[in-house]
């Protein structure tokens, strides 16, 4: 699980405040996508944007 994901998910059990019937979807890119804060390549940060445009389609479509 990528890190985000598992900071997210703990972040979220820990909120007592959080309606019973609340839930949390988390959509995040593969762990082999490598990309970091200071990623400058377009061919890159562009692959990653359109992987995300996949993924929000292909979960919505469910």
């Amino acid at each position: 699980m990528p890190k985000n994901q598992t900071y997210c998910c703990k972040f979220t059990h820990q909120r007592s405040t959080r309606p019973s019937d609340c839930k949390i979807n988390i959509i995040a890119p593969p762990a082999n996508f490598k990309v970091g804060r200071t990623t400058k390549k377009f061919e890159i940060l562009n692959s990653g944007y359109n992987m995300g445009i996949d993924a929000a389609k292909a979960f919505l479509a469910k």
